[in-house]
């Protein structure tokens, strides 16, 4: 229970998945937009359902009723906790929409409205006397006030709760989906030009769990494929092939060591471990989610990169992302941004950090800028520099701020026809590797 309770309060790594972020709290800061996103105006009434059920009189009771408050009140902690839980919580919204539209409709005396509209006339339409024409005309007042309770309360419920969610479900139905074109080429060419790592059928075969938890027996011909975790049921799924890493974080820790090693060797130790013949790389994971797979390995993404002040010609800071070695010289950018190639920097820069003033967002600040023909060069100053914090670092994560060696037991085994525009450079989506040893 305690390893339960644990989970449900993220930390970590963990917090760099973005639907276990609080749903009133995404990337940390209060907000209403994911919970109005995900729920609309559903949100509110299924509160003040919740409510009605504990402290109405006139609400049904029972323990089915009992049990039914008590999971959606667990499901709606879940969610505030954990937005991803908003899955399970949706359906006990929807049956509280519609407890609580009936339950106005109740006390407004909506039921009551349809036998007036049945209701014929006590006199008949071409009755003749006063008192038969004020029946008459009585007769017809009420059902035009019925009709327009009904209107009211209809239009009222279609406003306030069917029409904004239609619209936001019309949102959802409508955006693209979550696997990119260069992804579904690149799990469709793993498919159909890769090794089988089982037998044909093994895809659809059901299997019994190993006894005292001892490994599954994998035959010879098995293989893994090492990709970020995010795209692990996509490669089950419509690759049939066995990735390392999955959307259940299991493997996520091996597949961060892996894209985060600083050398090939290391690398190269963690593949053969894992039996792995194939390392699928994408733009989205080495450029704008790399702080992800920096978490997972346990570090921090200002490890490798981060957010510096520094003054333009006009003499204004502006911010500018610099990137550190430690970045280019990782496994992942190694592969993708540079496609396991050497590479060779024209020059080589030099900052010295300084702390920004007190109560600001960023910092650190540029405080002076050094450049030098070699990496030697570039060395032995920061080696005499000792009394100032001076480092290498680069502006662009295509271009290293130190050479790199080409990658020796990797080799280009496909490129998705898709392409990325990341930092001003067109480059395949996704990008294809085969591990040689």
């Amino acid at each position: 229970m305690r390893g339960a309770l644990d989970f449900m309060v993220p930390s970590g790594a963990h917090l760099s998945i973005m639907e276990m972020h609080p749903l009133l709290l995404p990337g940390g800061d209060f907000s209403l937009w994911v919970a109005w996103t995900n729920y609309s105006t559903a949100l509110a009434a299924a509160i003040i359902a919740i409510v009605v059920l504990l402290r109405s009189r006139n609400a049904p009771k029972g323990h089915d009723v009992t049990l039914f408050i008590v999971w959606s009140i667990t499901m709606f902690v879940a969610t505030l906790l954990q937005r991803r839980f908003g899955y399970y919580f949706a359906v006990d919204v929807a049956v509280l929409c519609g407890f609580l539209v009936g339950w106005l409709g109740d006390r407004v005396g909506i039921e009551k409205q349809f036998p007036v509209l049945r209701q014929h006339a006590a006199v008949p339409a071409k009755a003749k006397g006063k008192s038969a024409t004020r029946a008459l005309q009585t007769h017809r007042s009420e059902q035009r006030a019925a009709v327009l309770k009904l209107v009211v309360f209809a239009a009222a419920v279609a406003g306030l709760l069917i029409v904004p969610c239609v619209d936001m479900a019309k949102n959802f139905a409508t955006e693209p989906g979550l696997m990119t074109k260069g992804w579904y080429e690149t799990l469709g060419w793993l498919r159909s030009n890769t090794p089988e790592p089982l037998d044909a059928d093994a895809y659809y075969g059901l299997y019994d769990e190993p006894a005292d938890w001892q490994p599954f027996d994998y035959p010879d011909s098995a293989y893994g494929v090492m990709a970020w975790w995010d795209y692990g049921h996509w490669i089950t799924r419509l690759s049939h092939r066995i990735p390392v890493a999955n959307p259940f974080q299991q493997g996520a820790r091996t597949a961060s060591r892996f894209f985060t090693a600083q050398a090939e060797s290391d690398g190269a130790a963690l593949l053969e471990e894992n039996g792995c013949d194939y390392v699928v790389v994408d733009s989205k994971t080495a450029v704008r989610t790399f702080n992800g797979v920096a978490s997972w390995a346990g570090q921090r993404e200002t490890d490798y990169y981060d957010v510096y002040l520094q003054r333009d010609a006009s003499g204004t800071w502006q911010p500018i992302m610099l990137f550190y070695p430690e970045y280019y010289q990782t496994m992942l950018v190694r592969l993708y941004n540079f496609g396991g190639e050497s590479f060779a920097p024209e020059e080589y820069t030099v900052i010295r950090r300084d702390p920004t003033p007190s109560g600001n967002a960023i910092k650190n600040q540029v405080a002076d800028v050094r450049r030098f023909a070699t990496h030697e060069e570039a060395l032995a100053f920061i080696a005499q520099a000792s009394d100032a914090d001076w480092r290498l670092v680069g502006t662009n994560p295509f271009k290293s701020a130190v050479p790199l060696e080409a990658l020796q037991g990797f080799a280009v085994a496909y490129e998705s026809e898709a392409q990325s525009f990341v930092e001003a450079n067109l480059l395949p989506e996704v990008r294809v590797f085969r591990f040689t040893g």
